[in-house]
């Protein structure tokens, strides 16, 4: 499956929540995503729901006038994984880079997101400029470590998984597209997350289609990938 977060304003929210006692922080954090089989998919619902719920209030919404030429690539390096995680991370970033994408290693400020509202519109009306100055988009890892069973999620309380490399997306209000990796030694898919600056949805998703054809992971698992017996046919 492939999901996008869009940049924050770009999808409405209004509704959603509506008539409950909210946190504040919930409201300024939250994003409604997209969540279908491919990119191609997720695109398609994704510009049907921006060209009628999209919330002008938010300057920082999608820029439709935008180019969808990816060329110079951020690969994180400050990320938290596990070594199944980060040697599927690695094997995507070769595959990027083998596409003819120039890449650069740069760090994220993951420490600088936080819960505290007082101080996210000063910091997303600089992020593009900081983080993006030199690179049209990023990559790095969804998860920490791979997807846990139905009883190690129940035994991790509140969180069974770690936000530790998706969260400063929320906090920045920053478009993040999830494409499959690869499978874990489970059979079940692993993640990375392509991120682009705000307003910029129609670069990370066009980023995340290329990816997809060229790989083979829009029907199925590319050559190598642990998966079942019965891959996807584009016929199904």
């Amino acid at each position: 499956m492939t999901r996008h977060k869009p940049t924050f304003g770009a999808l409405s929210s209004r509704g959603i929540l509506a008539g409950e006692e909210t946190d504040p922080a919930i409201l300024k954090l939250s994003t409604p995503c997209v969540t279908a089989r491919t990119a191609d998919d997720v695109s398609l619902v994704f510009d049907v729901l921006t060209n009628a719920w999209r919330d002008d209030r938010d300057t920082g919404g999608r820029d439709r006038n935008a180019s969808p030429a990816v060329r110079r690539l951020g690969v994180v390096t400050n990320f938290s994984a596990s070594a199944e995680v980060r040697a599927a991370f690695e094997r995507v970033v070769a595959g990027l880079t083998g596409a003819g994408l120039g890449t650069r290693e740069l760090t994220v400020p993951f420490d600088a997101a936080s819960f505290d509202v007082t101080r996210v519109d000063r910091d997303r009306a600089g992020i593009n400029a900081s983080l993006f100055a030199n690179v049209d988009a990023i990559v790095l890892p969804t998860l920490t470590t791979i997807a846990p069973t139905v009883d190690e999620a129940r035994g991790r309380g509140d969180l069974a998984v770690a936000p530790d490399n998706t969260f400063f997306c929320n906090y920045y209000g920053l478009p993040a597209t999830n494409v499959p990796a690869g499978f874990d030694v489970n059979g079940v898919s692993l993640g990375v997350q392509l991120v682009g600056p705000r307003g910029a949805d129609d670069h990370v998703l066009a980023l995340a289609r290329s990816y997809q054809q060229a790989t083979g992971w829009r029907y199925a698992p590319p050559p190598g990938a642990v998966a079942s017996e019965s891959p996807v046919s584009p016929s199904q």
